[in-house]
C-alpha cells in the first residue's frame, strides 16, 4: 500500500521548509555581488562542489525513465550508460573543466558563454552561444519538471495534477534559487544529492527483500523473460552504437552550461580534480539500483503501458509507507537540484552578456529578475 496524503505533505512539507531555510541563509551573502550570486564567490570546497555537480547532474531521468527503459530492455541499462558514463564525464571535468576555470578566472568571466565572448573578444560569440545554451537546456529543464510532475499525479493516483504538480516544483525551486543564487543552490544540493542517492541505495535493498529476496526477484524476472536478464548485441547495444552513445553522452554533461559554470565556483583546481575520485562511484551507486528497480518491476507488475510508471508503482508496493513518501520526495529532489542551476545559469549568462557595464547591485538583481 503507498503512503497516505498525509505522509506525503509530512515528508513534502519538512523538505521545503529544509530548501527555503538553506535559501535564506544563503541569501545573507549572495546579494554583496555578482561574483557572489553567480559563482558562490567563486569558493565551492571539495564535498560541496561534488554534491552540486553530482546533484545538479542527476535528474529524474535516472530516478523515473532509467527503471522505466530497464523495464523494456533489461540490464544492459546499466552499461549503456552508467559504465562509461562514471568514467568518461569525470575526466571531462579534468580536461576541459580546470582549464575553463582558470580561464573563467584570468579574464574575470562568470558564465560560459562570457568566457568565449572574452577570450576571442567576439561578444557575438558570446551572443551566439547564449542562443544555443539556451535551446538545448529547455527541454532538459521541461523533462525534469515532467518526470516529478508525473511521479507526483503517479503516488496520488490522480488527485494532483501534472500541472499542479510542475507549478510546485517551479515554484519551491524558483524561491531558494531567486533569494541565494549560486550558494543557495549548492548548499541544497548537498541535502538533496543525499536524500535521492540514500533513499536509491535503501530502496535497492529493501525492494527486493519484500519480493523475496534478490534470488528470487531475480528468478522471477527470468521466468518472465529472461532476455532481461542478458546483453543482445544489438541496436543500441551494439558495440558502434554504445561506444558512439558513450562518447556523446560524456561529452554533453560538460557542455552543458549549468554543469560547466559550477567548475568556474570551485574554490581551486585542486578541489575539481578531487571530485573526480568520488564521482564514478556516487553514481555508479545511483544507477545500479535505477536499472535493477526496472528490472524487477519487469516481472512484478507485468504489461504496463506506461514504463515511466514502474518506479512509482515498485516505491508504493513494495516499501513502507513513510518511505514511500521519501521516495516521492527523492524524485523531487533530483529534479530542483538540476533545475535550480538551469535557472540560474540561464540567468546570469543572460545578465552578464547585456549588462557587465552596470551596477554590481544592479546586475544582482536583474539576475533574480531574469530567473523569474
Amino acid at each position: 500500500m503507498g503512503p497516505s496524503l498525509a505522509q506525503m505533505m509530512i515528508v513534502l512539507g519538512s523538505y521545503v521548509v529544509l530548501v527555503l531555510l538553506v535559501g535564506a541563509f544563503a541569501s545573507r551573502r549572495g546579494s554583496t555581488s555578482p561574483e557572489e550570486y553567480f559563482l558562490a564567490g567563486r569558493g565551492l570546497g571539495k564535498i560541496v562542489l561534488f554534491m552540486a555537480l553530482f546533484g545538479t547532474n542527476a535528474t529524474a531521468f535516472v530516478m523515473v525513465g532509467i527503471p522505466g527503459l530497464s523495464y523494456r530492455e533489461g540490464v544492459g541499462v546499466f552499461g549503456l550508460n552508467a559504465a562509461i558514463v562514471a568514467l568518461g564525464t569525470p575526466l571531462t571535468f579534468v580536461l576541459i573543466g580546470v582549464p575553463a576555470y582558470r580561464a573563467a578566472a584570468r579574464l574575470k568571466a562568470m558564465t560560459p558563454s562570457e568566457l568565449y565572448a572574452r577570450r576571442f573578444g567576439s561578444p557575438l560569440l558570446g551572443h551566439v552561444l547564449f542562443f544555443f545554451f539556451t535551446v538545448y537546456t529547455l527541454p532538459y529543464m521541461v523533462t525534469a519538471v515532467k518526470g516529478a510532475s508525473l511521479t507526483l499525479s503517479s503516488m496520488t493516483q490522480g488527485g494532483v495534477s501534472e500541472a499542479l504538480g510542475g507549478f510546485f516544483v517551479l515554484a519551491v525551486a524558483l524561491l531558494y534559487t531567486l533569494f541565494g543564487g549560486m550558494r543557495a543552490t549548492a548548499w541544497t544540493n548537498v541535502i538533496q544529492g543525499s536524500l535521492f542517492l540514500g533513499f536509491m541505495l535503501l530502496a535497492f535493498f529493501l525492494i527486493p527483500h519484500s519480493l523475496g529476496g534478490f534470488v528470487e526477484a531475480t528468478r522471477a524476472v527470468r521466468d518472465h523473460d529472461q532476455d532481461l536478464l542478458r546483453v543482445i548485441p544489438e541496436g543500441r547495444f551494439e558495440l558502434r552504437a554504445w561506444a558512439s552513445w558513450g562518447l556523446v553522452i560524456s561529452l554533453t554533461v560538460i557542455a552543458f552550461p549549468h554543469m560547466l559554470v559550477r567548475m568556474f565556483a570551485a574554490r581551486s583546481s585542486d578541489a575539481i580534480r578531487s571530485i573526480v575520485r568520488l564521482y564514478p562511484l556516487a553514481l555508479i551507486a545511483l544507477w545500479l539500483p535505477a536499472v535493477l528497480i526496472g528490472v524487477w518491476g519487469a516481472a512484478a507488475f507485468p504489461g504496463l503501458e506506461k514504463a515511466d510508471e514502474i518506479f512509482s508503482r515498485m516505491v508504493s508496493v513494495h516499501l513502507p509507507s513513510w518511505l514511500g513518501a521519501l521516495g516521492f520526495v527523492a524524485v523531487l529532489a533530483a529534479v530542483m537540484s538540476t533545475l535550480d542551476a538551469q535557472l540560474l545559469t540561464l540567468s546570469s549568462m543572460l545578465v552578464r552578456l547585456r549588462l557587465t557595464r552596470g551596477e554590481e547591485q544592479g546586475q544582482v538583481f536583474l539576475g533574480r529578475l531574469f530567473v523569474v
